[in-house]
């Protein structure tokens, strides 16, 4: 009897109290209110990496094939000589699964209150489709813009050397550097935009040119 009681006070000695639970929960609540968000925000992040790398790589691939029908990309027609249906039609649609083309940036689920200046790196393009521009969704998702570059001597638009890639479609934050990257066709097809002495951290529409030097991660010093 006497060690049936001494196990029993030892029992209720090691026991917790239900204050000392719920300081406990406390604590735990609190911890986890800290770095939930922050883990969060990195596994975003880390999918934004993972979705700009399969991004460039379907746009990259339908204008290969494109350019094996229709010759260089740096050649084809300008608005000059195509209007942006036909161009559509012809050089970038049969070479996307079910491409959708978007009349307007509602088309492709933005909000009315999207910052243009934000998602263009600067530059304030109207995102829409007409004879300027082409905005349109991939089957992933994924948004391409091309928007008007320039104008021939008689005034006509001349299509853009500059595409936008907005990985994650209409999603948040729908801004440059961080969802939203910039590329530049050239002789190899397209290629992040750059600038010789210039990154990320200069102005972000050279953040792909950052990350995929960076062997298609985030830089130590990334600012987005």
């Amino acid at each position: 009897m006497p060690y049936c009681l001494s196990n029993l006070v030892s029992s209720k000695k090691a026991a917790f109290t239900l204050a000392e639970v719920l300081i406990t929960l406390a604590i735990i609540g609190i911890v986890a209110a800290m770095t939930i968000p922050t883990l969060i925000a990195k596994y975003q992040k880390k999918q934004i990496l993972v979705q700009l790398k399969n991004s460039f790589s379907v746009v990259s691939n339908a204008i290969r094939l494109s350019e094996v029908d229709n010759g260089p990309m740096s050649i084809w027609p300008t608005g000059a000589e195509m209007d942006v249906n036909a161009y559509w039609t012809k050089y970038l649609k049969p070479y996307f699964a079910n491409p959708v083309l978007c009349a307007t940036k509602s088309d492709c689920g933005y909000d009315d209150d999207l910052d243009r200046e934000k998602w263009s790196c600067g530059s304030r393009w109207g995102i829409l489709t007409d004879d300027t521009r082409l905005l349109f969704r991939l089957k992933n998702g994924t948004i391409v813009f091309l928007p008007r570059n320039s104008q021939a001597q008689d005034g006509t638009p001349i299509y853009a050397s500059q595409l936008y890639i907005d990985v994650n479609g209409a999603s948040s934050p729908n801004e440059c550097g961080k969802d939203v990257f910039m590329f530049i066709r050239t002789d190899k097809g397209i290629m992040p935009y750059s600038s010789p002495g210039k990154d990320c951290n200069t102005n972000p529409e050279f953040c792909a040119d950052t990350i995929m030097k960076n062997g298609w991660e985030y830089p130590e010093d990334y600012p987005y």
